[in-house]
C-alpha cells in the first residue's frame, strides 16, 4: 500500500509496489523471472510467454520494426527532454561583461 508521507494516508488508488532485487536467482517464481529479465536469448529463458514476446521483438522482421519505433520515439522524447531542460536552466546575457550560469529549479 502506498503511503502519504505528508498526510500518513493511504493513496488509496489499490497500487502496490513490490521491490525485487535483480540479482535474485534461484527456483521461485521470481528467481526464474529475474532470470529472464536478464537474458539475451529468448531460448534460455524459463516462462514461454516473454520467450515467445522476446523472440518477435528480436527475432521477427515485423517485431524488430516495432522495437525499432519504439527506441526512436523514446531517444526523441530524451533528446527534447533534455533540450527543455537546457532551454531553461541556463542564461546568456549580451554585451561584453556577459557571465554565463546555471539555474536549478
Amino acid at each position: 500500500m502506498r503511503i502519504n508521507l505528508a498526510t500518513g494516508k493511504s493513496f488509496e488508488d489499490g497500487e502496490h509496489i513490490l521491490y525485487v532485487n535483480g540479482e535474485y536467482r534461484g527456483d521461485s517464481a521470481i528467481g526464474k523471472l529475474m532470470h529472464d529479465f536478464n537474458c539475451t536469448k529468448a531460448d534460455d529463458m524459463n516462462f514461454e510467454l516473454m520467450a515467445n514476446r522476446t523472440r518477435y521483438l528480436k527475432e521477427n522482421p515485423k517485431g524488430v520494426g516495432e522495437m525499432c519505433k519504439i527506441m526512436e520515439d523514446m531517444r526523441i522524447e530524451s533528446l527534447r527532454e533534455v533540450a527543455a531542460w537546457y532551454a531553461g536552466s541556463w542564461k546568456i546575457c549580451s554585451g561584453r561583461n556577459c557571465e554565463y550560469f546555471w539555474t536549478f529549479s
